[in-house]
C-alpha cells in the first residue's frame, strides 16, 4: 500500500505511527501545514515529506486526513 497522511496532530500522528509499522506499507508521505509537524513525523516514522498535500492523494494511493477538530461555538 502508498499511503499519505494529511495532518500530523494527535491522531494523525497515531496513524502514522500505526501504519509506519506495518509490512503491507511499501511508501508513507506525509504533509501538514505546520512544516515542522511534518519533518519531525517523517523523521519519527520513517516517512517522505510531500512537498505539496496533492502528493498525498495520487491515483492508487489511500490519502488519511486528519484535520483539526473545529472549535465549538454557541450561537
Amino acid at each position: 500500500m502508498r499511503i499519505g497522511i494529511l495532518g500530523l496532530g494527535r491522531i494523525g500522528a497515531f496513524h502514522a505511527e500505526t501504519l509506519s509499522g506495518l509490512d503491507a506499507v511499501e511508501s508513507l508521505v506525509v504533509s501538514d501545514p505546520f512544516a515542522d509537524a511534518a519533518k519531525s513525523a517523517a523523521e519519527r516514522f520513517g516517512a517522505e515529506v510531500a512537498d505539496s498535500p496533492r502528493r498525498c492523494s495520487r491515483p492508487g494511493w489511500t490519502a488519511w486526513s486528519s484535520p483539526p477538530r473545529p472549535t465549538p461555538t454557541r450561537g
